[in-house]
């Protein structure tokens, strides 16, 4: 970790409420060597954040302001989470961009793709255990979904911004080694996630599909897509996730909610009844 990161949680602007009300899980690093305070601060703002280079600039934002507050004298804060997240649109990730010297968003992506795929060359065991984690219950529902499919009457398929390569060993090491073709990489953004959808479409034209997301951004852009009205859209409510995007969510008609359980995620792949659905 770098030493001008390790700050006391309370001088870099976290809050005990993130973590139940305790310190100590804010303090010191976790795996990948970032400090817990500021992986807990990204958690918080990760629900707003809907591509690759948008990452590299929250986490610059953030790292700066809680520097900036542990020299000033005069007892300036760093930006909560809730005031980012209010603020995090056009302009400001326009001017964030001047700020830290990318000329275009895709400058902001190669920086951080250098750095993770640097990270995964040199010390890929080590890269691995600080990358997968996994929700509880959604390894056990592909893989229940998979070993259940005699033929491709049932297949999963996971759409993700992360590279081929390093979404292949996640996968790998979790349990889960699909095939190429069910691997979607590289897919950066809303719109490119409702393309991979397209693709899906298209590959599969007869079968009935459906989409998981924690985030209601892609859900939306699916829904409002009209060659896609066919695709049943679920909400995973325990990930990436706020209060205000499950409101939205259930808002949708289309969209139905998602718990944690395996069980019914299981059923929402395999195009069974869900539990929303016997309730809507």
């Amino acid at each position: 970790m770098s030493a001008t990161l390790a700050l006391d949680p309370k001088t870099a602007g976290a809050r005990r409420s993130w973590t139940g009300g305790s310190w100590e899980p804010l303090k010191g690093e976790n795996a990948d060597g970032m400090p817990n305070w500021l992986a807990a601060k990204m958690r918080k703002l990760r629900p707003v954040i809907s591509s690759a280079h948008e990452s590299t600039l929250m986490l610059r934002l953030c790292a700066d302001e809680a520097l900036a507050a542990s020299k000033d004298r005069a007892g300036r804060r760093p930006l909560t989470p809730g005031e980012i997240a209010s603020n995090w649109g056009e302009d400001m990730r326009e001017s964030l961009l001047a700020r830290y010297a990318f000329r275009t968003p895709q400058e902001a992506v190669d920086m951080y793709e250098a750095a993770r795929d640097d990270w995964f060359t040199a010390e890929p065991d080590k890269w691995l255990a600080a990358s997968s984690t996994f929700y509880d219950g959604a390894v056990e529902a592909v893989r229940t979904v998979d070993a259940s499919s005699d033929s491709d009457s049932t297949a999963v398929y996971v759409v993700t911004s992360r590279p081929r390569a390093a979404t292949r060993a996640l996968l790998s090491a979790a349990g889960l080694p699909l095939d190429d073709d069910r691997v979607l990489a590289d897919v950066d953004g809303d719109a490119a996630k409702a393309a991979a959808i397209v693709e899906l479409r298209q590959r599969h034209a007869d079968a009935t599909l459906a989409f998981v997301d924690d985030r209601v951004t892609p859900l939306r852009t699916v829904a409002n897509n009209l060659g896609l009205f066919g695709i049943e859209l679920y909400h995973a409510r325990w990930g990436y996730s706020t209060p205000q995007q499950e409101a939205e969510a259930a808002a949708m008609p289309r969209v139905r909610g998602l718990g944690p359980e395996s069980a019914e995620l299981a059923r929402a792949l395999r195009g069974d009844e869900t539990e929303a659905e016997a309730e809507a």
